[in-house]
């Protein structure tokens, strides 16, 4: 579907050095054109030409020599010269001096270099090939006319004759049919050697003429001179010749009786393919043929036959009779030369430009040599004979509709010689090459323009010959119609209007002076501005430079007008034209990336970019286009080398097309993607798109098929047609497009079209919803009436679910402000809208009952069993209704059979059960299949019992225990012993103490039955409880005891008028539990108040180290014998035991952080000898210094981390308990330490307020020494943490300075050694830090203020 449109063109002419110049050669590494003609070489250099050398003033040619071959060698930078004397020349481009490197006796017909220059081929007037190297060394020398036909002759297996054999389309007469005799060359043929290499450089074909038939034979060498295969006989194979660089076919011209055409040759000699030119047989001739770098392009130079060609042509004819007839002398009248190009897409051959030479008054204007760039693949230069050279360069695009209107069809045209083929892939899809409608012209095509939104299906067509042609469509027209074609099909699309012709070659004038265009083609970027205005590019050979011209169009009576309103000359050349159809503006692009802005009638003018000045691309871009991204007009670039631009800043790397859509900006990609950026998106949001960015459900990005290039989109749809690499046609409709398209239709409340698309593109139905709730909800009446028909709406609601798609599986749309709009509130879980089904299905329910009921009557029961939690009852009683009391519409039966394929057969049959209704159970049984052997006995079974316990039965069936309670307590006291083996089986405790009376035998047994089931759960203060209401006491004191609830223990043991003996033996067994809780205060006042035993009160809470509260006792029950005899005894004790701790707390902070710094230490050097790049070179006499970083290495030297992820639970606790082990060498131990480190420290501060007390009671006794000691000794060890913290956690900078940083070693100044060390170095320490990194240093503690050393004391 892309064509070719020349894209920059520049001439050098009226140069006297150009005349009779015969060849031309790329520097590929300058981009210099080196020249020669009979007179030396010249180069041609940013637009100028100036003579070299002079190779004839040297002496080293001889005087009748003409120049068979040039080629620049960039290696030893010479220019290589043949003649056909044989001399060989060599031209230093840096010395500017002339060597001769050899001669050849015979003479010389042809020269030709591999791709890689490294050897070349001469062809020698004695029928010889000579092989050389680039410093002329011959490597060997074959007779051109070998007898053999090459290494590849096929091999008969004796596999039948060749009369048996089938001859396709031919028929069986072909087997005995005489082949034809092969004729002479015709008498047009140069009959000179041709020799083209492959693109590997392996092989090299050699046409020819034979000495034995005069016919034209291919041959194929191989790189060491070893003959590979000889073309089968054909007759008319004419002089041209070329071997495609990718790929294996070699083309050359036959001319047959009939026609003329391009064929193709496999390198084993078989024929492979064709194509026909478009002339008469014996119109035009195949002078060269050549394939372009990249091989999608085939240049065909062609002129036409002269008169004495034709003449020699019919006598050769009567002396010896070919295939093809005689000319009519009268065919050749006017001289031309011809250029055409040829592409190949779908196994069909289009051709795309046609550059006509004609005369130039009476100067013939014949091609000497063309030449594609080997670098720039698109690019081709052209010598003709009488004086001028020509630069073309050429680019792909599309000829489409670039209106963006909803009236556009998007049609798209493809150029084909004579024939323009369209097809509007609105309204239809056609695969290339066939297409919808195709128009047969008088001449090539060169360009088609497209209007503007105000007619945006008609085009101009420009062609080979200056004609302008005007094609045009009525309004509603295009799809219209009953007209068949001559097959007696419908035609879906019609034939467009020829509305008006008319020519530019003679109105394009500048300043008053001759017409401009030389040739048509040179008339460039023609594009249909606004609805009577044209723009296009022409090259002024005069002033070599560009110039924009606006041509004003007018229609008269079939006839166009076109009259030049304005020209502006620019300063470098134009290589992008287009135009923005929302905004009319124009920009161009110049050569040097430079865009301008094409205003009236000032001209052109930099293009503005807020905040960066003149736009200026950084890479040429052959496809420029204009959009709106957010109220800002971009300039959006394609360079050749896949680098998409937005008004200069890169956006993606591997770009291969775009366009634009009414609401996205649509480009592929070769990681095979279709990228999709919204127009409302800020420029400045729009980040570098790399092929990693793509995430599941992204409907942004969607995969396609390798290769795949935009063709067009269709505007205001959801059409996207994609081209593949062998041409063929895909038409995708991604979801960017769908959902833009649904989200427009549901805020415009068109609920059938957006339902419709979404049912058909399987898009999730509850976006209906998510994407405006509000609007949704308010206009629910519009949704039901669109929809009608209930199965919609039962699509609808059987796929709601509590989500909210446009946050989870379609995220990247648009939310247009509604997300702020729900109810003021945000979403405790993304994605998550709980209650979004009940409020629907609630809403559609209520309103669809109020419009009718009946009618929505399956809607209706499907919005309840969609409900969150089904209503399957309320669903079932509805259908009853509607059986009980019938109405037009749905029948109770049809309902019953929808409502069994939402919902499990074995679920309904059990929601019918539970309704207690045994005629709707039998209706829903009868529709379900059941066999009524397994229901009918169950319902009679249920009709013999009682009502409640007929229901108890049912609910215990159907699982519903707290139902089935109530009904078994309702049959009264008979039923009682079941319903208590009913309530301990489910364990409803609670709800049968709530269903029964208060103080009933009943409620008791009840209640005593949980006292026991809440002992046995070891609950024991909730079964005291349970008990004392089962007035069960002495059951309820054992409960309150054993929950240690002294105070209820006491109080029923009162109840219970226990003996006193009893009392006291219950307060001691209490007293001891309470002790080893470490409860002491409430031991002592058991001891106190029940036991009467004041000297145990009192040392139970010596123990406990409640020195105030003891000695109150000891004055207040007059026993102060106790203190010499217990409480001073116990002080000292104490004060033994806090002294012994503070100095194991001292000791354990030397020890654990001097063990600290050894091992930091060893992190530092292990960190230096990282650095430094020695890790991987650790030998056994650093193992111990690699066991000493514990942490800091993760590793042995010799051992890397292995993980098990089938490790348990239980394991992994265990194995992160070990993991901050302090055991020396440890893998962690740095960080054991520190944990240690830290809870030694937070231990100090839990023995402030023992020391405070016993302080205190020191001082109540007059001891100033141990008040000195103990105090001393505390504040000294309080002083040495808050010291050491600072040392074990230090400061975030100095924690920076030990984070170890791999060696690096890599980037743009590493050579190949640094690389390898660093490699060998880097590996293994990742791999030991891996885990490292994972882990976190423990915290640090937090100390409190020392409060002793605010005491007086």
């Amino acid at each position: 579907m892309r064509n070719l449109q020349l894209s920059k063109t520049i001439i050098i002419s009226e140069c006297r050095y150009l005349e009779g110049a015969s060849y031309l050669t790329v520097d590929v590494d300058t981009g210099t054109i080196w020249l020669i003609d009979k007179n030396g070489l010249f180069t041609v250099s940013d637009q100028k030409i100036e003579p070299a050398a002079s190779a004839s003033d040297t002496g080293l040619l001889h005087p009748d020599a003409t120049v068979i071959g040039l080629e620049h060698i960039p290696d030893t930078e010479v220019v290589c010269v043949a003649a056909s004397t044989g001399e060989v020349l060599t031209f230093n481009t840096v010395t500017q001096e002339f060597d001769c490197s050899g001669t050849f006796d015979g003479g010389l017909s042809c020269m030709s270099w591999s791709p890689d220059l490294e050897l070349v081929v001469f062809a020698t007037g004695t029928d010889k090939l000579v092989i050389m190297n680039k410093e002329f060394t011959p490597i060997l020398e074959t007779s051109m006319h070998p007898d053999t036909f090459g290494e590849a002759m096929p091999v008969t297996v004796g596999w039948g004759k060749k009369e048996t054999q089938f001859h396709g389309k031919l028929g069986k007469d072909t087997a005995t049919k005489q082949r034809e005799a092969l004729s002479p060359c015709f008498a047009w043929d140069d009959r000179s050697v041709r020799i083209s290499w492959k693109g590997d450089g392996q092989y090299f074909v050699c046409t020819c003429v034979s000495p034995q038939t005069g016919a034209r034979q291919l041959r194929v060498w191989s790189r060491d001179g070893c003959l590979f295969s000889t073309n089968e006989d054909i007759n008319g194979i004419e002089q041209s010749l070329t071997w495609r660089p990718l790929g294996n076919l070699i083309a050359t011209s036959q001319r047959k009786p009939h026609r003329h055409d391009i064929v193709f040759f496999e390198p084993n000699g078989l024929k492979h393919g064709e194509f026909t030119l478009p002339f008469e047989r014996l119109e035009m001739k195949v002078r060269e043929l050549m394939w372009n770098s990249d091989s999608s392009i085939l240049a065909v130079s062609l002129e036409n036959l002269t008169l004495e060609e034709l003449k020699c042509h019919n006598e050769q004819h009567q002396k010896s009779p070919s295939s093809v007839k005689p000319a009519p002398i009268a065919d050749a009248v006017k001289t031309k030369s011809i250029i055409q190009l040829w592409t190949m897409g779908n196994y069909h051959w289009y051709l795309k430009q046609e550059l006509r030479f004609d005369n130039e008054g009476s100067s013939p204007c014949y091609i000497a040599q063309l030449l594609w760039d080997t670098i720039k693949p698109s690019t081709l230069h052209i010598l003709t004979k009488n004086g001028k050279y020509w630069c073309v360069d050429l680019r792909h695009t599309v000829f489409r509709s670039w209106s963006s209107s909803a009236n556009s069809s998007a049609i798209v045209a493809v150029c084909d010689g004579g024939q323009l083929l369209l097809t509007p892939y609105k309204h239809t899809i056609v695969p290339p090459p066939m297409a919808a409608v195709t128009l047969k012209l008088e001449a090539s095509v060169l360009q088609v323009a497209f209007g503007p939104k105000e007619c945006p299906d008609d085009f101009i067509v420009y062609q080979s010959n200056g004609n302008v042609l005007l094609y045009s469509y009525k309004k509603g027209s295009l799809a219209e119609g009953n007209e068949k074609d001559t097959q007696g099909f419908r035609r879906i699309v019609q034939d467009p209007v020829l509305s008006a012709t008319g020519s530019m070659l003679s109105v394009v004038e500048i300043e008053g002076s001759s017409p401009l265009i030389l040739y048509p083609w040179l008339l460039r970027h023609l594009t249909w501005w606004k609805e009577t205005m044209l723009l296009a590019v022409i090259w002024d050979p005069t002033t070599q430079s560009d110039y924009l011209i606006a041509v004003e169009l007018t229609v008269n009576e079939k006839e166009l007008i076109f009259t030049t309103k304005s020209h502006f000359k620019c300063e470098k050349p134009i290589i992008a034209l287009t135009c923005n159809p929302n905004t009319g503006s124009v920009a161009m692009e110049m050569d040097d990336g430079s865009v301008w802005r094409y205003k009236e009638p000032a001209g052109p003018v930099r293009w503005q970019v807020e905040g960066a000045g003149d736009l200026v691309l950084p890479q040429c871009c052959p496809q420029v286009e204009l959009g709106v991204f957010d109220k800002e007009e971009v300039v959006v670039g394609l360079s050749k080398n896949s680098k998409l631009y937005f008004s200069g800043r890169e956006v993606a790397s591997n770009c291969t097309s775009f366009i634009f859509h009414n609401d996205f900006f649509v480009f592929t990609t070769h990681s095979h993607t279709c990228r999709f950026v919204s127009l409302q998106s800020n420029l400045k949001d729009i980040s570098f798109m790399s092929s990693e960015s793509e995430q599941a459900f992204d409907e942004n990005v969607r995969r396609v098929e390798r290769g795949s290039r935009i063709v067009t989109v269709v505007p205001s749809d959801t059409k996207l047609v994609l081209q593949m690499p062998r041409g063929n046609l895909e038409t995708v409709t991604p979801r960017a497009l769908l959902l833009s398209s649904v989200r427009g239709a549901l805020d415009e409340l068109r609920y059938k079209f957006a339902f419709t698309t979404m049912r058909k593109h399987r898009i999730n139905m509850n976006i209906i919803v998510d994407h405006n709730p509000q609007s949704f909800f308010e206009h629910i009446d519009d949704f039901i009436h669109q929809l009608q028909d209930a199965n919609n709406i039962n699509l609808f609601l059987t796929e709601l679910r509590d989500e909210d798609v446009t946050l989870t599986m379609y995220r990247g749309i648009a939310q247009s402000g509604y997300r702020q709009s729900r109810d003021g509130a945000s979403e405790p879980v993304k994605g998550v809208n709980p209650g979004k089904v009940d409020k629907v299905c609630n809403a559609m329910i209520q309103r669809m009952t109020e419009l009718h009921e009946n009618r929505f009557l399956l809607s209706i029961i499907t919005a309840h069993v969609r409900k969150t939690i089904p209503e399957l009852e309320v669903a079932l009683k509805t259908i009853k209704q509607v059986r009980d009391h019938p109405v037009d519409g749905v029948t109770a039966d049809e309902a019953l059979r929808y409502m069994l394929y939402l919902v499990d057969v074995n679920d309904l049959f059990n929601v019918a059960l539970g309704t207690y209704d045994f005629d709707l159970v039998v209706m829903v049984a009868e529709k379900s299949q059941k066999d009524p052997k397994e229901y009918l006995p169950l319902l009679n079974s249920l009709r013999k019992m009682e009502a409640n316990y007929r229901f108890f039965t049912i609910d215990c069936r159907l699982g519903r225990h707290q139902k089935a309670l109530h009904h078994i307590i309702q049959c009264g006291s008979e039923k009682f012993p079941e319903c208590l083996n009913f309530i301990q089986k489910h364990n409803l405790y609670s709800e049968g103490l709530s269903e029964l009376h208060t103080g009933s035998d009943s409620y008791k047994a009840v209640a005593r039955s949980f006292g026991d089931y809440l002992t046995s759960s070891k609950s024991f203060r909730d079964a005291a409880l349970m008990y004392m209401k089962a007035d069960n006491l002495t059951e309820a004191k054992d409960s309150f005891e054993r929950s240690l609830d002294w105070q209820n223990v006491f109080m029923v043991m009162s109840r219970l008028k226990c003996s006193q003996a009893s009392v006291m033996e219950t307060a001691r067994r209490l007293a001891d539990k309470l002790k080893a809780k470490n409860k002491s205060a409430e031991a002592a006042r058991i001891l106190l108040d029940y036991a009467g035993d004041h000297e145990e009160a009192i040392v139970v809470l010596l123990e406990a180290w409640q020195w105030a509260e003891a000695m109150r006792l000891i004055h207040l029950c007059q026993r102060t014998d106790l203190i010499d005899s217990h409480f001073t005894p116990c002080l000292h004790e104490a004060k033994t035991k806090l002294i012994e701790t503070l100095n194991a707390l001292d000791e354990q902070l030397e020890q654990q952080t001097s063990r600290l710094v050894i091992v930091r230490e060893n992190k530092d050097k292990w960190k230096e000898r990282c650095l430094e790049g020695v890790y991987g070179a650790a030998d056994e006499k650093d193992a111990d210094l690699f066991s000493e970083t514990s942490s800091v290495t993760g590793q042995s030297a010799r051992s890397y981390k292995s993980t098990s992820s089938s490790r348990t639970a239980k394991s992994r606790k265990k194995l992160d308990r070990k993991k901050f082990s302090i055991k020396e060498g440890s893998r962690y131990e740095d960080l054991g330490l520190m944990q240690a480190l830290a809870e030694a420290i937070t231990s100090i501060d839990k023995y402030q307020d023992d020391i405070a007390n016993l302080v205190l009671q020191f001082v109540l006794f007059g001891e100033d020494e141990p008040v000195k000691q103990l105090k001393d000794l505390y504040n000294q060890l309080h002083s040495r943490a808050k010291e050491l913290i600072n040392v074990i956690w230090p400061p975030s900078s100095k924690m920076a300075e030990n984070t170890i940083t791999p060696p690096q070693g890599f980037g743009p100044l590493a050579t190949v050694n640094s690389i390898i060390e660093a490699s060998a170095t880097r590996e293994p320490l990742l791999k030991g830090l891996d885990e490292v990194t994972d882990l976190e240093w423990p915290p640090a503690p937090i100390l409190k203020e020392n409060q002793l050393l605010k005491t007086i004391i």
